[in-house]
């Protein structure tokens, strides 16, 4: 046989050798249980979550829509101080996506806006002729979303008015996360990502989605039918609530996030 002939025979092998592999995989991703699919069972939440300097009071369930989204509340106690934290678990992307968009979108700032580090949403943006001057008829504004529960609006007859509030987006070395000012209680929130960090925004969600699959591990992962390509990991969406009695709030919120965060990180069974 000439080199020639050799070369393309072994070239031909070579490349149906590939072809199959890649055949086998798929059939594998498609054919077989991943080892990180979604999970069937409901999220179990913890009796109680540890916060460094905070006295653990009591926690009940908030009803989610299905097993793919569930909620609980905890709340704290620090001399006259109360903590409130609320957090929902969206088992799949779908369910996270939801938690984004109806949970923080619904609290003031928009879940698909990119927002700077340190933009600033002014209370003067609500003006008080404005407030003091709507009527019954006009359309109402939801208040923001305190703790799990629909708060801050001002009542007008039949209507309400979003109160005035500041709201600052932030990021650290965990992520993005978010502080918002509002009828006496500050509230930080963030979006914790089995792929990457804490996001507020859709689009910082889906960046962390198509970063990760990028990686040449996670490929491998895929191809050898260990992980799904569709995206099948969970999130935890976490709010921090404390009333506000001075400047001492933020480091308070900041200080229990740290916790917070690094106990849900834990939980995540989809790692980067």
């Amino acid at each position: 046989m000439k080199p020639e002939g050799l070369w393309t025979s072994i070239w031909r092998f070579l490349l149906l050798f590939s072809f199959g592999g890649v055949y086998i995989a798929l059939a594998a991703v498609v054919l077989r249980p991943s080892s990180t699919q979604a999970k069937s069972e409901p999220f179990l939440f913890p009796d109680q979550i540890s916060i460094s300097s905070w006295q653990f009071v009591d926690a009940d369930v908030i009803e989610g829509p299905n097993v793919r989204r569930q909620g609980r509340r905890y709340r704290y106690a620090q001399n006259e101080r109360t903590l409130v934290a609320t957090l929902w678990y969206g088992r799949d992307g779908r369910a996270c996506q939801n938690l984004l968009r109806e949970q923080l979108s619904a609290s003031g700032l928009p879940a698909s806006s990119e927002q700077a580090s340190e933009e600033q949403v002014s209370a003067d943006q609500i003006s008080g002729d404005r407030i003091g001057n709507v009527s019954a008829d006009e359309a109402q504004v939801g208040g923001g979303r305190v703790g799990g529960g629909r708060v801050g609006s001002a009542q007008v007859g039949d209507a309400s008015v979003q109160a005035a509030s500041a709201i600052s987006v932030h990021t650290s070395i965990e992520g993005s996360y978010r502080y918002i000012s509002q009828l006496g209680v500050d509230s930080l929130q963030a979006l914790i990502d089995a792929r990457g960090g804490s996001v507020v925004t859709h689009e910082q969600f889906m960046r962390n989605r198509y970063r990760y699959f990028l990686r040449p591990r996670s490929m491998l992962r895929w191809l050898t039918g260990k992980e799904s390509i569709v995206g099948d990991h969970d999130c935890l969406l976490t709010e921090l609530s404390i009333e506000t009695t001075s400047a001492l709030s933020r480091p308070l919120l900041d200080s229990a996030w740290q916790d917070v965060s690094q106990w849900g990180q834990a939980q995540l069974y989809a790692k980067p």
